[in-house]
């Protein structure tokens, strides 16, 4: 007779209430390691761009490969700004289009590691509650900056591109009439209105802007706003102070004066707009304000010109011109063949659109650009 399976298994081996608990307790260790570094580890900068429902208050480290440098000098003083890991959110070639904004003091080279503390804190753009980081660039104030740049280049058309010059000590902010190969436009038929923007977003969402995605929402319907206001119209804006014509004497607000520097009767190159904007209370509080001059359907031949800025603190936030302005420029690894150790003040390089020297580059005789450095930087 043979035994029964029963009979013939092994007996089975229990495990101690010591050992369960030791595997236990590892799991745990385990778990909670895990869990500890995805917590404390330093996020790349596009799980930055993907967040929602960022908090003031909070605090963020960001870590990743340098592919992107950029400098200006500007009305706040001396910028720098990293483009990472060549993310394409901001892309563009302006110096100012990257993700992060560095110590201008500070050594970068492309292909370097870094890390920063993304401290994010209450804001306010025109009115509306935000919720915003000071290091991050991208994609506010970078959308901002684009809009306007749309708009100087509408000006551009018109014959009549306001360049930022200087702000003096009791608040009027000169800015310089480029008009091109113009001989001058007639000052009485060219009416200036400066508008101010007008919140919209919490009327609309019921909610800070407080996500990358929010943030190009708003520059979304921004960008329509300031597109339909070339026209006579200007929804989304309040009219703070306007002129009849820039040969008028005053302004209605007192806040407009045209400088016709050289007495000749004419709008023309080298001539200025003076503009007092109020300044605003904080560092984390922003206004849009839109300088509108003549009416761009008559069509370039009389004149017309337009230019968008952002106000805080301490008046407009501007890009300063010539060689005491926008000097280095953006590089970026998938159009240079760039190594880790070139210094960005004496790379020489090829780019394949030689159309970056207007927003940066220096086009030398042999057709090769470099950076430009300043004294200031």
């Amino acid at each position: 007779m043979e035994p029964s399976s029963e009979a013939s298994a092994a007996p089975r081996r229990k495990l101690s209430r010591r050992k369960i608990l030791a595997i236990v307790g590892a799991i745990a260790i385990a778990t909670g390691a895990i869990a500890t570094w995805q917590i404390l580890r330093p996020r790349s900068i596009g799980e930055v761009f993907s967040m929602e429902g960022l908090r003031a208050g909070s605090e963020i480290d960001v870590q990743g490969t340098i592919t992107g440098i950029g400098r200006e000098n500007t009305s706040y003083g001396p910028r720098a700004y990293l483009r990472l890991d060549g993310n394409t959110l901001c892309g563009g070639s302006a110096p100012w289009s990257a993700h992060l904004r560095a110590d201008p003091n500070g050594s970068y080279a492309v292909g370097e590691s870094y890390r920063t503390t993304l401290h994010f804190q209450a804001f306010s753009i025109d009115g509306d509650a935000a919720v915003w980081a000071p290091e991050l660039a991208c994609p506010f104030p970078v959308l901002h900056r684009s809009i306007a740049f749309v708009l100087d280049a509408a000006a551009e058309v018109g014959h009549m591109r306001l360049e930022y010059n200087r702000t003096d000590s009791v608040g009027w902010s000169r800015y310089d009439f480029q008009t091109g190969n113009s001989t001058g436009f007639d000052p009485n038929i060219l009416p200036v209105d400066l508008l101010k923007a007008l919140p919209f977003w919490e009327a609309v969402k019921g909610s800070p802007i407080d996500s990358v995605n929010e943030w190009r929402e708003w520059s979304d319907v921004f960008y329509v706003m300031n597109t339909a206001a070339l026209g006579p119209q200007n929804p989304g804006y309040s009219l703070a102070d306007q002129m009849i014509s820039l040969a008028a004497p005053v302004s209605t607000n007192g806040t407009l004066r045209f400088v016709d520097a050289d007495s000749n009767g004419l709008v023309n190159s080298g001539d200025g707009l003076d503009v007092r904007f109020p300044p605003t209370a904080s560092s984390n509080e922003w206004d849009s304000y839109l300088i509108r001059i003549g009416n761009f359907s008559f069509g370039p031949s009389n004149g017309s010109g337009v230019h968008l800025t952002l106000i805080g603190p301490a008046g407009p936030f501007e890009a300063l011109a010539g060689e005491a302005g926008v000097s280095v420029v953006l590089l970026r690894e998938s159009e240079w063949n760039l190594r880790p150790s070139d210094d960005i003040d004496t790379l020489s390089v090829k780019p394949a659109d030689m159309h970056l020297d207007a927003t940066g580059f220096h086009t030398s005789d042999d057709g090769t650009a470099t950076s430009r450095p300043t004294q200031s930087l």
